[in-house]
């Protein structure tokens, strides 16, 4: 078989998503996690589709996989009856979706998932149906109790994430969550030769490296980016401003070429609460932050900033080298005027604000 057959390379497909499958064969539901324009839908749309790949992936406990283009439906009703259509074709002209009576539809949902066997449900929510969300979870959970054999595996944006609010007590959207990172440069590569192939267009190296450095391995630039559509801008400022709203998230949903390739579009500042960086805060760096900030104007030990790096084991891994480190590197990125962070002498550490 074709190696671009695959989206990104099989190996990278398998690793991505095997995990996801794996726990989803343990539980009722899995949660997928990436920033918008990640590329999470298409590759869910095409593990769907291909029962070799689902083979592969290793989903044998199963007997359908359900993809539904619902993401774009900021309407209930028109939700549902999508999910209706995906599940059986034929029931595209069905009296209850026509009538667009919400609760017909619903009816008819119950009834659909009733008749089916063991089933999985990918269900993607993003930034144009967030207000549906707590809703739409909240059906599927009371499906879920009437339907044993259904699993959700619920692909959601970070838009999803930050106003999460479950409207259900067993609502459980956030409890098993897995990360989709932006591609690498080798998923990048394969990303761009696949689409070329496919529009019959030929990817020059010249063109290749453009590509590479014009999108960062956001797959949402890659057919802007082979087609200099002008859309790009729009694009970046979208994801820009979710990792400024959720900066925690940034070491677990992008790549080192991804926040480089912020950096050159960007010449702001970070934030972190109310502190302004150079650049987005690793996840190391936002745990000492956090620590630094609960103790601010006051000392904090060097025993403590090991146990926030390392956690319970920290004694065992205890380095003043590393602690070092990570202090210099943290004092790096701090960008403000009104913080230091300084050192005490046979102590440790403590983050000065001037305006105290």
């Amino acid at each position: 078989m074709d190696k671009y057959f695959y989206p990104i390379p099989k190996d990278k497909l398998i690793t991505r998503f095997k995990p996801v499958f794996d726990q989803l064969s343990k539980t009722r539901n899995v949660t997928l996690l990436a920033l918008p324009f990640a590329g999470r839908s298409s590759h869910l749309r095409f593990i769907a589709t291909q029962p070799k790949v689902q083979t592969e992936l290793g989903v044998l406990f199963t007997k359908k996989i359900i993809w539904t283009e619902s993401e774009n439906y900021s309407d209930f009703g028109q939700f549902i009856s999508q999910i209706c259509i995906s599940i059986d074709s034929t029931n595209t002209n069905h009296s209850s979706i026509l009538s667009r009576d919400v609760f017909l539809i619903q009816t008819l949902l119950k009834s659909i998932i009733k008749s089916q066997g063991e089933i999985i449900l990918i269900i993607s929510l993003g930034r144009l149906n967030q207000a549906l969300a707590p809703d739409i979870e909240q059906l599927f959970t009371l499906l879920q109790k009437e339907n044993p054999n259904l699993k959700i595996l619920w692909s959601i944006d970070t838009t999803i994430f930050r106003n999460y609010s479950p409207k259900h007590a067993s609502c459980s959207l956030l409890e098993n969550i897995y990360y989709f990172p932006t591609f690498n440069l080798e998923e990048t590569r394969h990303s761009l030769e696949r689409i070329s192939r496919a529009k019959q267009k030929k990817l020059s190296k010249a063109l290749k490296d453009i590509c590479l450095n014009e999108t960062g391995g956001l797959a949402g630039l890659f057919h802007l980016c082979l087609f200099r559509q002008n859309q790009t801008n729009e694009i970046i400022n979208t994801v820009q401003r979710e990792l400024t709203l959720c900066p925690e998230l940034s070491v677990h949903l992008t790549t080192l070429e991804f926040r480089q390739f912020l950096a050159s579009k960007f010449s702001q500042t970070f934030s972190y609460k109310h502190i302004n960086l150079n650049r987005l805060p690793t996840a190391q760096e936002i745990n000492l932050l956090n620590l630094f900030l609960e103790k601010e104007n006051r000392p904090t030990t060097r025993d403590e900033v090991a146990e926030t790096i390392w956690g319970k084991k920290w004694q065992e891994k205890y380095s003043d080298w590393a602690i070092d480190k990570a202090i210099s590197r943290l004092r790096e990125n701090l960008n403000s005027e009104i913080h230091k962070l300084i050192t005490i002498k046979s102590l440790g550490y403590t983050l000065i604000c001037n305006q105290n």
